[in-house]
């Protein structure tokens, strides 16, 4: 799980891994990255992650990596680095290049997204994916306005995520 700009957030984690992905990673040495709104880190973190990948999946791919915000981006950015990835969960991602390039490299890709995210209007960030094969979009319908509500647990319940994605 990878998490956005200054947003980290332990309570998603657990969710997630109760309710639908008991294997998700939670042993030691968790990737982390500083979170700070800046390009230059997002490129550091996406070069960690890559390694981190490496070293924790003896080569095999990860099954699922969820990722906010930016989070979404040092993800891709691993991706199309070389980290194997069958599965992205992007949770209110801006969309740029980076996303875009790593539709092809992974199985699935689930955009969990509010209709217009104010974060990522204000940040002039795009805010949908191209059509494509691997994406399937889900728009969080009740949460107008609130970027961090497609990593709240309660919207989760609610709008049924995890079953109308297949998660």
């Amino acid at each position: 799980m990878v998490h956005g700009t200054w947003a980290w957030k332990g309570d998603f984690h657990s969710y997630v891994k109760q309710q639908f992905r008991p294997r998700l990673y939670s042993d030691g040495m968790e990737f982390s990255w500083s979170g700070s709104y800046s390009q230059k880190h997002r490129v550091t973190a996406g070069h960690r992650l890559s390694r981190w990948v490496r070293s924790h999946s003896s080569g095999a791919a990860l099954g699922t990596v969820f990722a906010h915000s930016y989070g979404g981006e040092v993800a891709a950015r691993a991706i199309n680095s070389g980290a194997k990835v069958d599965e992205l969960v992007l949770l209110s991602a801006p969309v740029n290049q980076h996303h875009i390039a790593a539709l092809d490299r992974v199985s699935r890709v689930i955009d969990v997204r509010l209709d217009f995210d104010i974060v990522l209007a204000l940040a002039r960030e795009n805010q949908r994916l191209p059509a494509h094969p691997s994406v399937t979009e889900f728009v969080i319908q009740k949460a107008f306005w609130k970027h961090g509500a497609t990593h709240e647990p309660k919207f989760w319940d609610d709008e049924a995520v995890a079953v109308k994605t297949g998660i």
